[in-house]
């Protein structure tokens, strides 16, 4: 698209040529500036070659007050509309407004909406040129300079999650997730309509919500209900079609595992303190949702066993009636310690519980550990953190063994001891252990857990680390 300035140049010039071939050209240019009485096939500002006429230049092509600077092109016309714009600094396209000027055809705006204050060319000056010149339809999408952005021109639904991933149900229970949906485009959305991918088996899946129409901006939520039928894995896709607002739909994976059982007290117990060579016993009540047949428990780890004789399930258990697991926990020497207890029932189609269980096995507290609680490390990916450092105090009246540190625990490799002056202590000593943390890539976001295992071999000290891991800003 050329500028009004290069417009009117190209104007003149073709001006000039037309009164050397026999054009009526009255006025001398370098005097006074203004091309008048040009004939009525010249070429005007509608773009068209018949009918345009050009009047009111004033001035020198390049002086002040001449056509390149305050000269104005009006009431041009064209075969299909008119451009009606000021000089460069003015008009056209640094702050006129063009209204109705077609290239060609008839009907169709060039610009579409209003020009405020950009260049033309510029982001945000002339508005949109996609209204369609010469194809009869107005750029209603052009509006003001600037203003336009990555927003939709028409309506877009998004919603905040495409996969649920509900865990273990107990079967004849429902869990309750709910999801937010939004519409980023630009005008109102179609009405919602929701469906749900059946299967072989009653569909578990059931949605509520999101019943209207969206405005831009709007959201609604999207509430998902699942409540198994049967024993094993499902899975499904609930779908969201509106027209105008998807193309063709939003999806949402929901899965999970329907288990006839339920465990308590909860799958993860810390034992905290206890003595070596000193067992520790705790029960485990599981609950049947269904009748089963093929209840199976067992000891993983060389701290845990199950106890026999105390222990009332069996391989049978009928629906609503519950039975005692004994866990025997018994660590020989000081230090970290873990095992669980693994409880299956429902044949292939079952689900199995891990009970997981962890110690701190010492005997009296002869060393003491400041900060006893850290605060949580600030990490970022394939970075080390400032270290958190510790101070290992004998509190005893006796000297003490030769001490050792570890970092333990599920997230142990994000962590690492990168300085310690720590050997054998006298009563009251002290020395320094110090921890850094140095996420990988591959590090899942959120908190990162591990324990710092600090021991002289007489007694045991467990202090919990954990991270905060995210990408830097």
């Amino acid at each position: 698209m050329k500028s009004a300035t290069g417009f009117r140049r190209l104007l003149v010039a073709m001006l000039a040529l037309s009164s050397g071939c026999g054009g009526n050209s009255d006025s001398d240019p370098t005097s006074s500036g203004k091309p008048t009485g040009g004939d009525a096939g010249s070429w005007g500002a509608g773009g068209a070659p018949t009918g345009g006429t050009v009047t009111g230049g004033d001035g020198a092509p390049d002086g002040p007050g001449g056509s390149e600077v305050g000269g104005t092109v009006t009431g041009a016309t064209s075969a299909g509309g008119s451009s009606l714009g000021g000089s460069d600094p003015g008009g056209g396209p640094t702050g006129g407004l063009s209204t109705g000027g077609a290239a060609s055809g008839g009907g169709g705006t060039l610009t579409g909406g209003s020009s405020t204050g950009g260049a033309l060319g510029d982001t945000g000056g002339i508005g949109s040129e996609t209204g369609g010149a010469g194809t009869g339809g107005t750029a209603a999408a052009g509006g003001a300079g600037g203003t336009g952005g990555d927003t939709p021109v028409g309506a877009s639904l998004e919603i905040d999650r495409s996969r649920m991933d509900f865990g273990t149900i107990v079967l004849g229970t429902t869990a309750t997730d709910t999801f937010t949906v939004t519409n980023r485009g630009a005008s109102i959305s179609g009405v919602p309509s929701i469906s749900v991918q059946s299967g072989g088996a009653p569909n578990p899946v059931v949605v509520s919500g999101c019943d209207a129409a969206l405005p831009p901006g709007e959201s609604c939520t999207l509430t998902i209900r699942v409540t198994p039928p049967e024993l094993g894995l499902f899975d499904t896709f609930v779908r969201i079609t509106a027209d105008p607002g998807t193309d063709p739909h939003l999806s949402i994976y929901v899965l999970g595992r329907a288990s006839g059982f339920e465990v308590a007290p909860p799958l993860a117990l810390d034992l905290g303190d206890v003595p070596p060579g000193v067992p520790i016993q705790h029960d485990i009540t599981v609950t049947a949702t269904i009748a089963l047949s093929d209840l199976e428990v067992w000891a993983g780890g060389d701290e845990v066993s199950i106890d026999a004789s105390a222990t009332t399930c069996t391989e049978t258990l009928a629906a609503g009636a519950s039975c005692v697991v004994t866990m025997e926990f018994l660590a020989p020497d000081v230090g970290w310690a873990s095992g669980f207890v693994g409880i299956r029932a429902g044949g292939d189609l079952g689900d199995m519980a891990a009970v997981s269980f962890t110690a701190n096995v010492t005997r009296a507290n002869d060393l003491a550990v400041e900060p006893a609680n850290p605060p949580p490390f600030i990490a970022y990916y394939e970075e080390t953190t400032d270290p958190i450092v510790f101070a290992v105090t004998n509190v005893g009246d006796a000297a003490s063994g030769t001490i050792t540190t570890a970092v333990v625990g599920e997230f142990s490799s994000d962590y690492a001891i990168s300085d310690r002056d720590c050997t054998t202590l006298a009563p009251q000593e002290t020395c320094t252990v110090s921890v850094v943390c140095s996420p990988p890539m591959s590090a899942a976001g959120g908190p990162r857990d591990a324990v710092l295992s600090i021991t002289d071999g007489s007694t045991h000290v467990a202090i919990p680390l954990t991270a905060q891991v995210t990408f830097r800003d």
